[in-house]
């Protein structure tokens, strides 16, 4: 039974969606009566991202603006999880992107599971962002498999529901000069407890487009597994 959900949710230019999402999200939790706070991570945006979620804020009250300098996707994800952690109000954390794809509409299936599991994370068997992003995907679940001897599905997901003890604990030790954090995140959650995946399908952007090309995505996976080998032992 979840007492208070802090919805960690990092932001860079997404001016054109981003009320969506927090509308949407706030209609679906307000419907299943539950008690949460979006803790909105502003990573340096360049655009009208704050001046759009300060507009929505006369329209949902429970949200908290987190800025800092542009430091990438995963370090936001990382500094949310650590204020939840710090404030001591959250006895469970979501963290889902802000670009639209991360449908509501699978969280039932979440908040029934996290009756029994301590983590709970989606596994992205539908995706509309690209045949790479699929594939390198793929290849990350078999290099972990192969270095760790663990089955992590969807190891970068971006739709993740954890109990604060646990993420807590992952975070313990926690390297902070690697790339692909949530990667790592997962690893160690994994090693705490059992994750349970729930198939989802993730939805096109509505507007904008990704901020990683073709070589940028090949960069942070080879990235990656050199982080992946160099840290092996603290994971």
């Amino acid at each position: 039974m979840i007492k208070y959900l802090g919805i960690v949710i990092p932001v860079f230019d997404e001016e054109d969606i981003i009320q969506n999402v927090l509308l949407e999200w706030n209609e679906y939790l307000i419907k299943n009566y539950i008690k949460y706070e979006f803790i909105i991570i502003n990573d340096g945006s360049t655009d009208k991202s704050r001046e759009k979620i300060l507009e929505i804020t006369k329209t949902i009250k429970n949200i908290t603006i987190i800025d800092k300098k542009n430091s990438g996707h995963g370090p936001s994800c990382i500094y949310g999880y650590k204020h939840c952690i710090e404030t001591k109000k959250f006895d469970w954390v979501l963290q889902i992107d802000s670009d639209y794809q991360c449908d509501p509409v699978y969280f039932s299936k979440f908040l029934i599971y996290s009756n029994e599991y301590d983590a709970v994370f989606g596994n992205r068997k539908i995706r509309y962002d690209g045949a790479l992003r699929v594939v390198i995907s793929n290849i990350l679940m078999i290099s972990i498999l192969f270095i760790k001897f663990k089955l992590i599905r969807d190891s970068n997901v971006p739709y993740r529901l954890m109990k604060t003890s646990i993420l807590k604990k992952s975070l313990e030790d926690f390297p902070l000069s690697v790339f692909l954090s949530n990667i790592f995140v997962s690893l160690k959650i994994s090693k705490i407890c059992t994750i349970k995946w729930v198939d989802i399908k993730f939805r096109d952007r509505m507007s904008g487009s990704s901020k990683t090309n073709t070589i940028k995505m090949l960069f942070k996976f080879f990235r990656f597994l050199m982080d992946l080998m160099r840290y092996n032992w603290k994971i």
